[in-house]
């Protein structure tokens, strides 16, 4: 028997590898450098406790299998998953990071091919485990992490919490033992937690995220089985294992699905050009260039919440002094050069009058990761809004920007959005420059705000209608010539000189 399960475990193993080798390749370099996905692997362990967990506990099955039934509901799992990987990830490619679906795919992929070779019998039986795992994607984990502070220990907490459960579906046999087993690695955890931020309070994020869920889960797994040691209770025994046979044709199925969902890549997304920027002042605020004037400026402390304590987001409204002749000027000869912006050939484009207003959102964060997991609109409310495909900008030094128009369908304004990053010293910043087709001085910009809620409206909608429905398919660039003149004279001022 125990032959039968090695050799079944590792035929869905190596499907499950050759399927999503990409995923895994991405996980793990995504986990060297820095971004939070790393705790998954701490997830599929804990997945694997609670399933030895299960596996000894006392249980009743009938030695019944409709093996018409395993093959159905295996094979159709097999195909949601495939479905995920070649239709709904690439919808969000922008968001892959932040979302990970192909992990959500690959832990139905693991559920269809275990329920082939083992039975829906056997695999029922184990679905608490399924549940954990499958529960605890990237999206649930980043949406508490937010709720819990957004700091790194408030990663510990969030990855304690599954540890809880993972802990308490192995060991709880009533509901008692499960609010005390739970509570148990709750407060050990969240004790490490507070030791850990007083000791070491800049340890890498995967030591907030393992140190107090390993250590509390294995402290309460000895407290645990010490109890029962100590009141003689045979209560934690193996159940008979009961499955049915396997034939070499579910063997194959699984290895054939396997190489088919391998074939299907993920959606190729080139990551933030990060060009290497001048040193970092005391201000998070960049220096204003000549020619301009700053009317305004406000602090955004809600960033702390999503992307860390030492992450700031700073709005500068600048204007247009009457004397600068460098604005339109330099405008004239952006338009006029070739290459440079030759998408606008053929488009109306009106030169930036002097008298027009630009904001600069400047977002600082110690983590350069942050800027590949999080793309430049999850700092606003993109709800009811179509953005264009980004167009390619030189600014100058070396620093490469993105170009594109976003039509705000409430404000009925087009904005037109440059956004470009770079590494000063030990920080890495992202600037995004808007503009707005209304020259008054009260024109509205859009706001950085937290929009968790209506970005996820916006996923939903492109769930069921796709990337056409928030795509602009024929942007008219009405100031482009205004951010890019701006982008190159504050890229240039930051550097100390002049455009």
């Amino acid at each position: 028997m125990a032959r039968s399960y090695v050799w079944r475990w590792a035929i869905i193993l190596t499907a499950t590898v050759v399927a999503f080798w990409q995923t895994w390749a991405n996980v793990i370099a995504e986990a060297r450098a820095g971004a939070a996905v790393g705790y998954y692997g701490i997830v599929i362990v804990l997945a694997v406790v609670a399933a030895a967990g299960l596996a000894r506990k006392p249980h009743r099955q009938l030695q019944i299998f409709d093996k018409q039934a395993d093959a159905i509901t295996g094979v159709l799992a097999l195909v949601i998953s495939i479905l995920i990987k070649a239709l709904v990830v690439p919808r969000y490619s922008e968001q892959y990071q932040v979302l990970h679906l192909d992990v959500l795919a690959a832990g139905v992929f693991l559920a269809g091919c275990t329920a082939l070779m083992f039975g829906l019998r056997p695999f029922g039986r184990f679905w608490p485990a399924w549940a954990l795992l499958l529960a605890c994607g990237p999206l649930t984990y980043r949406s508490l992490v937010v709720i819990f502070g957004g700091t790194s220990w408030s990663a510990g907490v969030v990855v304690t919490l599954f540890s809880a459960a993972a802990v308490t579906i192995a060991f709880a046999l009533t509901v008692r033992e499960a609010a005390v087993i739970g509570a148990t690695v709750v407060v050990l955890g969240g004790f490490t937690v507070l030791l850990l931020s007083w000791l070491a309070p800049g340890a890498p994020l995967i030591v907030s995220q393992a140190v107090p869920s390993v250590t509390a889960s294995v402290a309460t797994i000895l407290l645990v089985r010490a109890h029962r040691r100590r009141q003689g209770a045979n209560r934690y025994t193996r159940g008979p294992a009961l499955v049915p046979s396997v034939t070499w044709r579910t063997a194959v199925t699984c290895i054939v699905a396997g190489v088919l969902v391998g074939l299907v890549s993920l959606p190729e997304r080139s990551p933030a050009i990060v060009a290497a920027g001048p040193p970092l002042t005391g201000s998070p605020a960049l220096e204003v260039p000549a020619g301009w004037f700053e009317t305004a400026r406000t602090d955004y402390p809600w960033v702390r919440r999503y992307f860390g304590p030492t992450a700031t987001l700073t709005r500068q409204y600048l204007s247009a002094q009457p004397s600068n002749e460098a604005v339109g000027a330099f405008a004239d000869s952006v338009l006029a050069e070739p290459g440079v912006l030759g998408f606008l050939s053929g488009q109306s484009v009106e030169p930036p009058h002097t008298a027009r207003t630009i904001v600069i959102d400047t977002f600082t964060d110690p983590h350069p990761a942050q800027l590949d997991v999080y793309p430049d609109a999850t700092l606003y409310d993109m709800h009811k809004a179509r953005r264009s495909e980004p167009r390619i900008v030189s600014l100058g030094h070396g620093v490469i920007g993105t170009l594109s128009t976003l039509i705000d369908e409430t404000a009925y304004l087009t904005e037109t959005m440059l956004v470009f990053s770079w590494q000063r010293g030990d920080e890495a910043q992202r600037v995004v420059i808007i503009a707005v087709d209304n020259p008054e001085p009260d024109a509205m910009f859009p706001e950085p705000q937290p929009s968790m809620a209506s970005n996820m409206r916006t996923l939903i909608e492109v769930l069921f209608r796709g990337n056409t429905a928030i795509a602009d398919i024929t942007p008219e660039f009405k100031d482009a010539g205004l951010v890019t003149t701006a982008g190159r004279q504050i890229v240039a001022a930051q550097f100390g000189e002049e455009p």
